[in-house]
């Protein structure tokens, strides 16, 4: 049982929902959905608004082309009187394209003739739309496919006749920017509507508390009654709530008026009692007979029950009494004075701690009686020690603890003395009625009594009692506190905010070293890489880069313009550490290494180890420290598993957790992606049963993520753990990660430090590309294409001292 419960009292009614959120709930059930209805139809209506715009060009393409097939000299083929005006169509590999072809049985098309923009490639029209072709010749085809370079295309096919050819002629175009000005517009469309949607829920808000705040200040002001500081309720109040305060106002007297009669009821009949038991008494006194012994005893019986049913009478009014309120201090003290000279005899070593401030909601009589019997209880059991102790036990009650140092009693014992009447030793003087007086009027205050063994040795009594609560005080000052700390919080976050993006502001490319590094171009045959020597016995970083199209030196098609690896490379060199970084095969100067697309992890850890051995090579060096940035932390961990050529494993911004769940939580972390969440996580969890996945089935936004050419390498890639595959390589190993990483998380970091017990190096303010950078989003993207910040120097710091060690 809870100190203070009263397992007597039934539960209490469950309470209601707050009525202003109900009101704003319910007008946030309407605006809300409205508005999301509005920001949905908008972002469709623009979205087919910008694929008519985008489309409707290249079908007057083909009318062009169509107009302008002639049959060329000899009548062998044909030929164009005039080519499409766009310049983008002589560039190559531009993103706009045509081709006019025959269509083969296999649904390929044998191009005739070509824009210069396909560079001697040709375009493909899906299965299904070769189809839709022959069955619906003449009939503009509008489809979907992949370009020359890779990129989404928007296609637009029709079928022609001439000179008895069924020619298919074919225009498309590179949807990415379309489909970028639809994002845009999408998230600019839900980003007004979000802020007008809050704006609009706090406007509801405000008006919901301002209307209902008149019932806001009645609350109070019955609160200030209940508590004892004010008789009545006050203020002005509206016409719909006046009645109520009026009402309140006369329950409010008509409790005081029926506790007042109680009390004269009770002393007119404990006057009509005593009186003629007082008789009885002393006409029984001086008496010797039989009878006049069973009058005496019954007739003290009979005071001691009226005296009993009185106190519970008077302490049931009392208890519901309004507005009235006792020290608790004051009180105990003066009953510890009054006792100890009761008992001056057994010279009582009284020790008193009372909470300040105490104040119990009650009258002082009862306070008096309850505590009074207690102590007086106390008093008569105890050697010489008594512990009093009043404090907060909860919001509502105060916890008075009395112990002494007397016998005690068993603890089968408890129950039975709370009765009524009972006495455990006849031979102490008392009526027996001082527990259960206490225990009847604690009731009536809501409160209880305990019984237990106290650490003195005796017997510890425990009182609960209800409390006076300053509850506008209360209120206030905890409002006041928040309001403050979280304006200190704000303005912390925002000096911190501003103070770092100073920071990115101020920082250019660091004098590394008074003469400028000299790159030289080194190969492991068609693998590409640069070269930075520090000179002779110097320690040598093979530094391989992270996942996609991204450079020796850490930038990428993508966007991405940090050169973050060139930075670190040179950083380094200025540490005199030389370094070799490298270009994955099939791209940049490692193009003819082999298809970009099929490589799997085992791919790229020979590589990697083939790196070493040329490092080795041509340096002298016995051992090739491994750094892997990103996706590059897995790659570098599978090459150094069983060599004893790799002098450490340097894991930057690397994956801890699966492929699987990191792209998981990313695509998540975009609300964008809602939509195709649920097709993304089933492509996701194909891949990892090892299972390739039809694009065609999914949203045209996922076909680039799951293109079929990479999807072997995703189901290497996902088929294993990288934080155990960095605990079997067995390598010294340190860990640097970034905390304002929008990409790879601190979680990532923690799981290979767990695997690997290596050196883990927390970054405050690193990001993804090593540089300093706020946590803010937009502010961290930022610097992904600034190429004159360098790499956050405790990153440097890390990593020199990790190989200088």
């Amino acid at each position: 049982m809870q100190d203070g419960e009263d397992i007597t009292k039934t539960a209490p009614p469950e309470q209601g929902r707050s009525l202003v959120w109900r009101l704003v709930r319910s007008a946030a059930m309407w605006v809300v959905p409205a508005l999301l209805f509005t920001a949905l139809s908008l972002i469709l209506f623009y979205r087919a608004s910008a694929y008519k715009n985008f489309n409707d060009p290249l079908e007057s393409t083909i009318q062009a082309l169509v107009a302008n097939i002639e049959t060329s000299p000899g009548g062998t083929g044909i030929m164009l009187a005039d080519e499409p005006i766009d310049p983008r169509y002589q560039l190559a590999l531009s993103g706009r394209y045509w081709l006019i072809g025959e269509l083969q049985d296999n649904d390929t098309l044998s191009p005739a003739l070509s824009s210069l923009s396909l560079y001697g490639a040709t375009l493909s029209l899906p299965p299904r739309d070769a189809e839709k072709i022959r069955q619906q010749s003449g009939d503009v085809i509008r489809t979907f496919s992949v370009g020359p370079d890779r990129e989404p295309l928007s296609l637009v096919a029709q079928m022609a006749i001439y000179n008895d050819q069924h020619l298919v002629i074919v225009v498309a175009a590179d949807r990415r920017p379309a489909a970028q000005a639809i994002g845009r517009f999408s998230l600019i469309a839900l980003g007004l509507l979000t802020v007008l949607a809050l704006g609009l829920t706090i406007a509801i808000y405000m008006q919901v508390r301002l209307g209902l705040s008149p019932l806001f200040a009645l609350r109070d002001r019955v609160v200030d009654v209940r508590e004892g500081r004010a008789r009545a309720v006050e203020g002005r109040y509206p016409k719909e709530i006046k009645p109520l305060a009026d009402e309140l106002n006369s329950l409010i007297g008509h409790n005081r008026d029926v506790v007042e009669y109680a009390r004269n009821h009770v002393s007119n009949l404990a006057h009509g009692l005593k009186t003629p038991l007082a008789v009885l008494v002393n006409e029984t006194e001086g008496k010797k007979t039989k009878f006049a012994d069973l009058v005496a005893r019954q007739t003290k019986i009979m005071s001691k029950q009226v005296d009993h049913h009185l106190h519970r009478a008077r302490a049931a009014a009392r208890g519901q009494a309004i507005g009235v309120k006792t020290p608790v201090d004051t009180t105990l003290n003066s009953l510890v004075r009054t006792l100890g000279r009761i008992y001056r005899d057994k010279d009582l070593d009284f020790q008193v701690e009372i909470q300040d401030g105490l104040m119990f909601r009650g009258e002082k009589r009862d306070l008096e009686e309850m505590a009074g019997n207690l102590l007086d209880n106390a008093c008569k059991w105890t050697k010489a020690k008594i512990h009093i102790r009043a404090e907060i036990a909860s919001d509502h009650k105060i916890r008075i603890t009395i112990d002494d140092d007397g016998p005690g009693m068993a603890p089968d014992q408890y129950e039975n003395v709370l009765k009524r009447g009972t006495r455990l030793d006849e031979t102490t003087p008392g009526t027996g009625f001082g527990p259960s007086i206490a225990t009847d009027l604690a009731k009536a205050y809501k409160g209880s009594l305990k019984l237990e063994r106290s650490p003195l040795g005796g017997l510890r009594t425990i009182l609960f009692v209800p409390k006076v609560m300053a509850y506008n005080m209360y209120i206030r000052f905890i409002f006041v506190l928040f309001a403050v700390l979280a304006l200190l919080s704000c303005q912390k976050s925002s000096e911190n905010t501003a103070d770092v993006a100073a920071r990115v502001e101020k920082q250019v490319s660091p004098a590394l070293v008074e003469v400028e590094p000299v790159e030289v171009e080194i190969n492991a045959g068609d693998l590409k890489g640069s070269y930075l020597n520090a000179g002779k016995d110097t320690p040598i970083i093979l530094i391989v880069p992270g996942s996609g199209p991204t450079d020796r030196d850490g930038n990428s098609r993508l966007g991405i313009q940090a050169n973050t690896y060139k930075f670190l490379a040179e950083q380094l060199y200025g540490n005199n550490i030389s370094s070799v970084r490298v270009d994955k095969r099939g791209m940049f100067g490692s193009a003819a290494a082999g298809d970009a697309n099929a490589v799997t992890v085992d791919i790229y850890a020979d590589d990697y180890r083939f790196w070493i051995e040329i490092i080795k090579q041509k340096t002298g060096e016995n051992c090739v420290y491994l750094l892997g940035h990103s996706e590059g932390g897995l790659m570098v961990s599978a090459a150094a598993i069983g060599r004893d050529d790799v002098c450490g494993l340097i894991l930057v911004s690397a994956l801890g957790r699966s492929f699987g769940d990191t792209l998981r939580a990313q695509l998540k972390a975009n609300p964008a992606n809602a939509p195709v969440l649920a097709q993304a996580f089933a492509a996701i969890a194909k891949l990892e049963a090892g299972e390739n996945v039809d694009t065609t089935k999914l949203h045209p936004g996922l076909v680039g993520l799951f293109y079929p050419d990479v999807q072997d390498y995703l189901i290497s890639v996902m088929s294993v753990d990288p934080a155990k595959l960095a605990g079997e390589a067995k390598q010294r190993t340190l860990i640097i990660q970034g905390k304002n990483d929008i990409q790879v998380h601190v979680k990532d970091a923690e799981l290979i430090y767990a695997e690997t017990g290596g050196t883990l190096v927390l970054l405050d303010e690193v990001n993804h590309v090593l540089k300093i950078a706020p946590a803010d989003r937009a502010g961290n993207i930022a610097t992904y294409s600034q190429a004159d910040i360098p790499v956050a120097e405790g990153v440097i710091k890390a990593v020199t001292e990790f190989v200088n060690q």
